[in-house]
């Protein structure tokens, strides 16, 4: 019934509906229906003709059954497969999946892009002075503000522990990329107020681009996270993109 229809599904799930129950096949489908009080629900429907002695079809019998909880459930499921629990973030899986999308999109379009490694420098302390739970509202915090800073577009992902990743596509001088992490470890620096409690941390960055070094993800992750140690050991709160060549000034 037309009162059920949400204009949510693809109309030619109806179409292939209306072809096989016409043609007298019983017929199974998930649909997107709409209550009486518009809310929306999942519904899983099968659809039988009936037929009279001579093989005529006179009736349809449509059973369905309200499958929203077990869409919601497998929703959670693929999300918490996918994003970090502690910020909400993409997490390894996904980030990877999203690079690989960026490098499909830069070769096709012949653009640059940017990977950057993220690790925070002094945020074991934290974590060994007000312990792990306030180490990830902590974390929570440092999230926002990196994709605060960051275009909408750009994805921000947490590797694990105090590591984050950000995807950076269409960026194609380094003077461009060096301006982002430049306001990255400025916006790390500033203090963080968590639970009334002032903290700070900095950022080592490391930066490996598409296609100078490298054309696939783990390429790039492996030379990025090379970068970002580099970073480090030149004092930390800095930035550095992959030089093959050690002590190679790289900032820029």
């Amino acid at each position: 019934p037309d009162i059920l229809r949400s204009d949510e599904q693809d109309p030619e799930v109806f179409a292939a509906m209306w072809r096989a129950i016409e043609n007298g096949e019983v017929y199974r489908c998930e649909l997107v229906n709409r209550r009486k009080d518009g809310s929306i629900y999942h519904e899983e429907k099968t659809i039988t003709p009936l037929k009279d002695a001579h093989g005529r079809i006179t009736h349809f019998i449509a059973t369905g059954i309200d499958i929203s909880e077990r869409i919601r459930a497998q929703e959670k499921l693929e999300y918490m497969a996918h994003h970090d629990a502690v910020t909400g973030l993409p997490n390894r899986v996904l980030l990877l999946d999203r690079v690989a999308q960026a490098l499909t999109r830069a070769q096709r379009d012949s653009r640059a892009v940017a990977v950057m490694f993220i690790d925070l420098d002094g945020f074991k302390a934290i974590n060994d002075t007000v312990g792990h739970h306030f180490g990830d509202r902590f974390l929570g915090e440092v999230a926002a503000r990196l994709q605060a800073t960051v275009r909408e577009q750009d994805t921000v992902a947490r590797l694990g522990g105090d590591e984050f990743a950000i995807v950076l596509e269409g960026m194609n001088s380094m003077a461009d990329i060096g301006k982002v992490a430049r306001k990255l470890t400025r916006d790390l620096a500033l203090p963080f107020l968590v639970d009334g409690r002032e903290m700070y941390v900095t950022g080592s960055i490391g930066v490996a681009r598409h296609p100078v070094d490298g054309t696939d993800v783990h390429t790039l992750l492996r030379k990025a996270d090379s970068a970002m140690y580099r970073a480090k050991q030149v004092g930390k709160n800095t930035y550095r993109f992959y030089s093959e060549v050690e002590g190679e000034e790289d900032t820029a």
